[in-house]
């Protein structure tokens, strides 16, 4: 087997939001790292690692206020062997100032770096996470994982205007913008 997946998507509507629970799993098939003819080969082995990542997410909104809300754990296995253990929080409230117009604040925060051989670095899986990262996605689609699964733990705060305009096109404007936890790590001179 090269790769497997399997998932669970439950979501619940109500008249004021939603509410949804998502379970997924995924294997990757073991390997090793030969040299053969001093040149790095990977050799496939017998077996899968597994990682699997639960997330709850719910948006509610009463009058002008509306909340929004994600928590996602990450654990098992990356396809190199190496242990997760990783968490993704985000939050945001939205007021609605007049139909067109809202304002807020919001909070996203994943976990990264190491703690002895896990790694805490949240994975976004499959896709980009754009609708589910915040604001803090442009510091994050470009890069890597790092030097062996070590990515820096990623936070952003926002706050500022949302503005609806037609045909369900929306302008978001925010500040200050996301920042690491941590230094980011240098490999051959460039910062990761």
């Amino acid at each position: 087997m090269y790769k497997g997946l399997q998932y669970l998507h439950v979501s619940r509507k109500n008249a004021t939001g939603s509410v949804s629970l998502l379970a997924l799993a995924d294997q990757f098939a073991r390997y090793h790292v030969d040299t053969i003819e001093q040149k790095p080969v990977k050799t496939w082995d017998a077996g899968v690692y597994s990682r699997f990542t639960a997330s709850l997410y719910a948006q509610q909104t009463w009058q002008k206020l509306s909340l929004t809300g994600n928590v996602a754990y990450q654990g098992g296995k990356y396809a190199d062997g190496g242990k997760v253990d990783g968490w993704l929080l985000s939050a945001q409230a939205l007021y609605a100032v007049s139909s067109k117009i809202k304002a807020g604040l919001g909070a996203d925060y994943t976990t990264g770096g190491k703690s002895g051989a896990t790694s805490r670095a949240f994975d976004p899986l499959y896709g980009t996470p754009h609708k589910f990262w915040g604001h803090m996605d442009y510091y994050y689609a470009g890069s890597t994982f790092g030097v062996q699964g070590s990515r820096i733990t990623i936070s952003d705060c926002s706050s500022g205007p949302v503005q609806n305009g037609v045909s369900r096109q929306t302008v978001t404007g925010s500040f200050p913008p996301a920042t690491s936890l941590r230094k980011a790590a240098v490999l051959d001179g460039r910062r990761m």
